[in-house]
């Protein structure tokens, strides 16, 4: 999420953490003054916190919580840009309230502002420094004639244990320590010690975070809410590898749905013999959807079958003319016994039955021989087919959407020509099987 800084470009720029000038911390708050600034990573890190929160809270009208939150972060980490923030706090604050306390607490920052800030940078904003002041020393310059008018409360006086509560989206809650939900931004007065906070949205996982607060300190969080992830149902054929933006995330059927981050997901769904499945899907936040994916046969492996098929044929061909040639061959044996136990043999008869048998039993030999090497090889491509047929996660193309599937991202289906014609050669016969991928 982008988050917009209502205070103008120059707002956050003390959040680059540039190194402050000597002329800039010339001019520094009485409060700020007694305070000694924490340096190092950690002041950094709370300063920024700090001022995602006053952000938080300028977003939402309450201007009074932002400039206490920015004059918390300039005891910090004194830079000029945050006396900006606290003046236009104030100013909004009096535009509404008509407060002339709220002026002149104004009026008083855009000055030090002015006296600290560096007019030669591209990012100052003296000019719209002067112009509030223009707008604002009238109503201060009444409220000085007016008799009986407080004087704006320093902001040491005002010092308590507080906890100040934002988050990246609009419309979170936080829970501190167990109690009711509250609307967020949030500047809420604690006890010194250890606190736990949950900040919650609708569609977003919670944050949950344990803070230690020291006595007298106004305590930051910031909380960057993650959207809540949606659940994905894939429906397959039994087995199949489901794949994710090219990573395995099991096989069909998954004990539980894909828990996938909102946005655009590439799910895959291979197998083999089947033509690879592919979808581009959107996943909503906290969204429960079901992708249906059933695999069809690939060519290569209805081809697998097909060969198959004709193996089967062309080796039913060559048992039965294997038995065939075996018959032939006994009656042919037949007939030399019975001549070489000197039984009286029929030459016109028994003879040509002889040597029919023979005959035939030759021819028979050969077309067993011939329909059972063409088995062999139908057997041998059909098993090729089938155990090569193996497609992987980077032969699927995506459709762009499950609605209106795209024609140029459907995957072409192999081409396979199987082409069975009979092959006769002398005596001899045979089939003739071409095939062409």
């Amino acid at each position: 999420m982008t988050r917009s800084n209502p205070l103008g470009s120059g707002a956050l720029a003390f959040a680059l953490f540039a190194q402050a000038s000597t002329a800039q911390q010339a001019h520094p708050s009485p409060a700020a003054a007694s305070t000694t600034p924490v340096n190092g990573a950690n002041s950094e890190a709370r300063v920024r916190d700090i001022v995602f929160a006053a952000d938080d809270a300028y977003r939402d009208g309450r201007y009074d919580q932002a400039a206490d939150a920015f004059d918390e972060a300039y005891l910090i980490r004194p830079q000029a840009a945050l006396l900006f923030n606290i003046g236009k706090c104030h100013e909004k604050s009096w535009l509404i309230t008509g407060r002339d306390s709220s002026a002149k607490s104004a009026v008083e920052a855009y000055r030090r502002y002015l006296a600290e800030v560096d007019r030669s940078s591209p990012k100052s904003r003296h000019v719209e420094a002067e112009q509030s002041l223009e707008r604002l020393s009238p109503a201060v310059e009444r409220s000085a004639r007016t008799p009986g008018l407080a004087a704006a409360t320093p902001r040491a006086a005002t010092r308590s244990t507080r906890l100040m509560i934002g988050a990246s989206i609009v419309g979170a809650v936080a829970r501190i320590d167990g109690s009711p939900p509250r609307a967020l931004p949030l500047l809420e007065p604690v006890q010194p010690g250890t606190h736990r906070i949950v900040v919650s949205r609708a569609e977003f996982l919670d944050e949950e975070r344990e803070v230690i607060v020291t006595e007298g300190e106004l305590y930051p969080v910031h909380a960057e809410l993650r959207p809540a992830p949606g659940t994905v149902t894939v429906r397959s054929n039994a087995g199949s590898a489901i794949y994710v933006d090219g990573r395995f995330s099991g096989k069909a059927p998954l004990s539980q749905p894909l828990s996938l981050a909102p946005g655009m997901h590439d799910i895959a769904v291979v197998d083999a013999g089947r033509v690879p499945w592919g979808q581009r899907t959107e996943v909503i936040r906290a969204s429960e959807s079901t992708v249906d994916a059933p695999l069809r046969l690939s060519p290569y492996r209805w081809a697998s079958f097909g060969l198959m098929g004709l193996a089967t044929i062309a080796a039913s061909f060559a048992v039965y003319e294997g038995t065939s040639a075996a018959v032939h061959d006994l009656w042919a044996t037949r007939f030399l016994s019975r001549r070489a136990k000197g039984d009286v043999v029929l030459e016109s008869g028994d003879l040509a039955a002889y040597n029919h048998d023979g005959d035939a039993r030759d021819s028979a030999r050969a077309q067993a021989f011939t329909y059972g090497t063409i088995a062999s090889l139908l057997g041998l491509a059909a098993a090729g087919a089938y155990f090569m047929d193996k497609p992987s996660v980077a032969d699927v193309v995506y459709e762009r959407s499950a609605t209106e599937p795209s024609k140029a991202d459907t995957p072409a289906a192999p081409s396979v020509t199987t082409t069975v014609s009979p092959a006769l050669s002398g005596t001899a016969a045979g089939i003739d099987v071409r095939i062409r991928f």
